[in-house]
């Protein structure tokens, strides 16, 4: 009977083997996207002919499709999957000898929206060192933006003194010394570029 229990737990942990677990998955920051993304993933144990379940943020578990894991090895392997949801994504590798990783979470992020300029006023200024105040009024503005001016001679410089800034406005001040007209740009810290307006300078 001693024997037989013996062999039972041994057959058992044989068949358990080592720990499978995900280390590390990059990129670390994922943005939203209705199309598929790729991310390497880094761990222990994988074995061969491994399967990989996500758990998205509103609970669903979907199994990737083999073809979608590409670059299998013990310690790493490619995944390529639709992150189309925001919020907490859940990752478990499944070995076919039944062993399992613990859950690895991984942030997926809102895409970044891109900045528009609806209206600047004035439309236009006089030409000279002194500076006037721009207003530039639209949506998806963000903190720490920078605002790029095109001089009619194409020279570009970025606006130094911005007053303020809000989701909806930008007010910054500028000097137009030569005339004809400018056009203003904005870029979000996020990379975003938004449409460009232009200012006539007399």
């Amino acid at each position: 009977m001693l024997v037989t229990m013996l062999s039972v737990l041994l057959g058992l942990t044989l068949q358990q083997g080592p720990e499978t677990r995900i280390t590390v998955v990059k990129p670390d920051s994922l943005t939203a996207s209705a199309k598929a993304q790729m991310i390497a993933v880094t761990g222990e144990n994988f074995g061969n002919n491994i399967t990989v379940q996500v758990t998205t943020p509103g609970g669903a578990v979907r199994n990737v499709d083999a073809k979608a894991i590409t670059q299998p090895q013990k310690t790493s392997f490619s995944l390529s999957f639709v992150f189309d949801e925001v919020g907490r994504y859940e990752l478990v590798v499944l070995n076919p000898d039944g062993r399992r990783s613990t859950p690895f979470a991984l942030r997926v992020r809102a895409a970044p929206q891109q900045p528009w300029i609806d209206r600047i006023e004035p439309e236009e200024v006089a030409r000279g060192q002194e500076v006037h105040a721009i207003t530039l009024t639209g949506r998806n503005f963000e903190t720490g933006l920078r605002v790029s001016v095109t001089d009619p001679t194409g020279n570009v410089t970025q606006a130094t003194t911005i007053d303020r800034v809000t989701p909806l406005t930008v007010v910054l001040r500028y000097a137009f010394e030569t005339s004809g007209r400018y056009e203003i740009l904005i870029t979000n810290p996020s990379g975003e570029t938004s449409n460009v307006t232009t200012v006539s300078v007399r």
